[in-house]
């Protein structure tokens, strides 16, 4: 899950992804566990980008569910090159 880069979804199979998420997310992610939810999001984007774009772009997003060593743009950026790369141009989400 960490580090999360461009080349994650060379590396880590969204298919797993989506089976780790399902696993101990399904319940949704604690809001309380700070820049937890930032690094969580944007593995997300790996199986989902829209709804890890939309958690990033949410009017109730708070910049304390990013951790001290990312930012909001990085992850905007990580997430937004993440929709070409799973859908054709014509079906991306985001």
């Amino acid at each position: 899950m960490i580090p999360i880069t461009p080349i994650s979804p060379w590396y880590r199979d969204p298919v797993f992804c989506r089976e780790e998420w399902e696993t101990w997310f399904s319940n949704g992610v604690d809001k309380n566990e700070g820049g937890w939810n930032g690094i969580l999001q944007a593995n997300r984007a790996i199986f989902d980008p829209k709804g890890s774009w939309m958690f990033f772009t949410s009017n109730d997003f708070v910049n304390a569910y990013i951790d001290p060593g990312a930012s909001k743009s990085w992850y905007l950026a990580l997430v937004a090159g993440m929709c070409p790369v799973l859908y054709s141009a014509e079906n991306a989400p985001c």
